[in-house]
């Protein structure tokens, strides 16, 4: 029995952790090894962890001074390519470039991107390997594309807050 005045919140708390105990100790697995089942959810889970993406001013203006110096050779895509995040960056360039958008700010840089890739308002950006595809045959189909780009970048270096 516990007294009506409990100086001490434990008494209360060991009998209901021992109750839980219990009852974990009572639960019983299928199996003690990792099932094909399990394995998929895991491996889907940090696929989806590992393509998705985050869109910022820090990093497209870093991509851009990467890939678009001063004296830089002009941009060709390769088709054989499979860089999720480079191409979506290259992606959001091209519709910058494409669209003819002067002025860029983060707000706007999230609208073009969830407008360009067909998402939701609160959809994450999640690239999966059809998603590249079909982003990087539009951009090669597109006649020009390499100076869309460049239009893209400028944009993006003009960017400043």
């Amino acid at each position: 029995m516990i007294p009506k005045e409990i100086s001490n919140i434990d008494v209360v708390l060991y009998p209901f952790v021992f109750n839980m105990m219990k009852c974990f100790l009572e639960i019983r697995d299928e199996t003690q090894e990792p099932n094909e089942k399990i394995v998929k959810i895991l491996k889907c889970n940090i696929q989806e962890v590992l393509q998705a993406s985050t869109l910022h001013k820090k990093s497209i203006q870093r991509f851009v001074k990467e890939y678009f110096s001063d004296g830089h050779e002009p941009i060709r895509l390769n088709p054989n390519a499979s860089n999720k995040k480079t191409t979506l960056l290259f992606y959001i360039l091209f519709v910058i470039g494409r669209d003819n958008i002067e002025c860029i700010d983060d707000k706007s840089l999230q609208e073009i991107a969830k407008k360009a890739l067909d998402m939701g308002v609160k959809s994450e950006l999640i690239v999966t390997d059809e998603l590249e595809k079909k982003l990087q045959n539009e951009m090669l189909s597109t006649e020009g594309y390499g100076d869309m780009l460049e239009k893209g970048a400028e944009v993006i270096k003009k960017w400043e807050e």
